[in-house]
Parts: C-alpha cells; sequence; structure tokens
C-alpha cells in the first residue's frame, strides 16, 4: 500500500485531488490498472482512492502481487506519478473521471438507506447537508489544472507511506531498494 497525505473534507481542493486519484487508480480504464496490471501482467488489483475526513485526508494506493514483484510494481507506481505530475492529463481523461464519480454517486445512493447514511457523514465532515446535485456541480467545476495542482503537491516522494505485507526478510530488502525512489 502506498499513501499520500490529502485534503481534509471541507478543503477546496479536495475533489481536485479526488479526481486525481480517479484518473490514477479507479477502475479498469485506469492509468494504473492498464499499466500494472493490463501491460505489464503484474498484479491481481490496483487501484487508488481518497479517503476525506473532517480534519485530514488520504489518498491510497493498494496492489496485491507477489513478494517478488512487489518492488517493481512500486516503482512503476512512481513512474505513472511522475509522468502524470509532468505531463498532465491525457484527452478526455477528466470529463470520463467525473463520469465515473456520477455513476458510483448515482449507484451508491440508490437506496435509502445508502442516501441516508451518506447525508448524515457528508453533515459530519461538512458541517452542513448540501442537496446531491449540488455536491455533483462541484465536481463538475473542477478544471485540469486544478487536478494538476494537486497532485503536484500531494504526489512527492518526501510525503509517501508505504506499507508492504510481506515475511520479514523480503520486506526489509524491498524497503532499502525503495529508499532512493524518486517523483
Amino acid at each position: 500500500e502506498l499513501g499520500f497525505p490529502s485534503y481534509d473534507a471541507k478543503h477546496p481542493q479536495h475533489r481536485a485531488a479526488s479526481l486525481a486519484a480517479i484518473i490514477l487508480g479507479a477502475g479498469t480504464s485506469s492509468r494504473l490498472y492498464q499499466r500494472i496490471r493490463e501491460q505489464e501482467g503484474l498484479v491481481y488489483q490496483i487501484y487508488m482512492f481518497p479517503e476525506a475526513y473532517s480534519d485530514c485526508g488520504l489518498l491510497d494506493t493498494y496492489f496485491s502481487s507477489s513478494v517478488g514483484e512487489a518492488e517493481k510494481v512500486v516503482r512503476l507506481i512512481a513512474e505513472e506519478l511522475r509522468k502524470f505530475k509532468e505531463e498532465g492529463l491525457l484527452e478526455g481523461e477528466l470529463e470520463r473521471a467525473k463520469r465515473w464519480v456520477k455513476g458510483m454517486f448515482v449507484r451508491k445512493l440508490e437506496s435509502t438507506e445508502n442516501r441516508m447514511y451518506w447525508l448524515g457523514e457528508n453533515y459530519l465532515l461538512s458541517g452542513k447537508v448540501q442537496p446531491i446535485p449540488h455536491w455533483m456541480e462541484e465536481f463538475e467545476r473542477v478544471t485540469e489544472d486544478q487536478v494538476l495542482a494537486a497532485a503536484q503537491n500531494l504526489f512527492k516522494t518526501r510525503k509517501l507511506c508505504i506499507a508492504l505485507h510481506t515475511p520479514e526478510k523480503q520486506g526489509k530488502k524491498i524497503a532499502r531498494d525503495l529508499s532512493s525512489l524518486d517523483f
């Protein structure tokens, strides 16, 4: 797992950071899935997801691979983060990410119970209950420049936290070898 501190739920860049995470790691058309699972065949699953709380946030990347491939996977993730920061978004990526958010949101809130849970959670995080269309409009207003600015600010080597679930000997070697990681 790779994690980066991110914005809290009320931060103006929270939605831009969420869209960056979606472009990079949500769904089968995401950059990480396409590169690391489909092209390289190194993982069974890989995804990046945003978490936002009242006082902090997190962009978390999860993957499952063999111990022997873990270092290579982390290096490929770093390469994709570097490429994202340096080259920006590809044509259509932001629109796809916004559609993904809307689709997930609509499916998630299909039941009354889920809708009530979401409204309560939203109130606890932001101190207000926003109508669902307002919440979706906030994502729609996010620009490519805002997504890239969030990525530039959050995806920094010095902010990276890695958790490896490996046997101790292999984990220590991977950690040593990744100490020079830079993006």
